[in-house]
């Protein structure tokens, strides 16, 4: 019978991608860094991820790892992910803010129009900021 370990390794091993989020534990991060046969830079990259919910709105994005093992050579890259504003808006979903928006956006003639004008008064992190360093 196969151990959790052996069964890990063989479902990896299967894998072409990977996605690695920030790992808060370092354990964590060591633990995935070993399975994938990470560096140790990497792996402390990894852990370095700053956390999208601990950032000033203004600034925040979301990193992760991509690895792809290609036939030719293997690919490792970080991945920094900043939401448009429009996203931002259509997306938020709890109650009240979903009732504020549907009243406004019914004003529109045009739903994107909407989306895309009330928008401009989230507070996010601009298009630009996704080609600044992230570490």
């Amino acid at each position: 019978m196969l151990s959790d370990l052996d069964k890990t390794a063989r479902l990896i091993a299967k894998r072409t991608m990977f996605m690695v989020t920030a790992q808060q534990s370092r354990e964590d991060a060591r633990d995935i860094g070993q399975a994938l046969g990470l560096s140790e830079k990497t792996v402390e990259t990894i852990h370095s991820y700053p956390l999208p919910e601990l950032m000033d709105p203004k600034d925040r994005f979301s990193a992760f790892t991509y690895i792809a093992n290609d036939k030719v050579r293997r690919m490792i890259g970080t991945v920094k992910n900043v939401a448009s504003r429009e996203l931002l808006y259509a997306a938020s979903s709890d109650n009240e803010t979903f009732d504020q928006r549907n009243a406004v956006l019914g004003e529109y003639k045009n739903i994107v129009i909407g989306i895309i004008e009330e928008s401009q008064k989230l507070l996010c992190a601009s298009e630009e900021s996704a080609t600044q360093p992230i570490l």
